[in-house]
């Protein structure tokens, strides 16, 4: 999949299909096993190998992102839209937890010295939820009614 979405992009060194890489790397990779002890000239040649195969990996995976929207501006820019939708959906009257905050933060080791701006929030939550309950309840009540 990767070679037909990067055939455009790659240099030509890494237009192939294959990717080639030395056993040490595999098993490395795969099982943890370190590398069997080469002469300068194999791991010359190995080095070569697991190059050429990394650099066709990072062509793939660049091919593959920009192709299907996975950079990270396109992650920034969803970021951005749905920041914006939920801000707009957003309930108004929401619980100022500001207080809370701001108390963990001038007593970060401390943060039963905020215990009643806590309690203050919590309290606020639960007004809160208490009052949505209670309007599903009055509308179901009244749907009920009209039937």
């Amino acid at each position: 999949m990767g070679s037909l979405i990067s055939c455009n992009n790659c240099p030509a060194a890494v237009q192939h299909t294959v990717i080639t890489f030395s056993d040490d790397v595999v098993l490395k990779m795969t099982e943890g096993i370190e590398p069997q002890q080469l002469t300068p000239a194999e791991m010359k040649e190995l080095e070569m190998v697991d190059h050429d195969g990394f650099e066709r990996l990072r062509c793939i995976d660049r091919s593959h992102s920009v192709a299907y929207g996975l950079t990270v501006q396109s992650v920034n820019a969803l970021f951005k839209s749905i920041s914006k939708q939920m801000k707009k959906n957003r309930p108004k009257n929401l619980c100022d937890n500001d207080e809370v905050l701001r108390c963990y933060m001038r007593h970060p080791h401390c943060t039963i010295v905020c215990a009643p701006a806590v309690a203050e929030f919590i309290d606020c939550v639960e007004g809160t939820y208490m009052e949505k309950l209670a309007k599903k309840l009055e509308d179901f009540k009244t749907k009920k009614k009209t039937k």
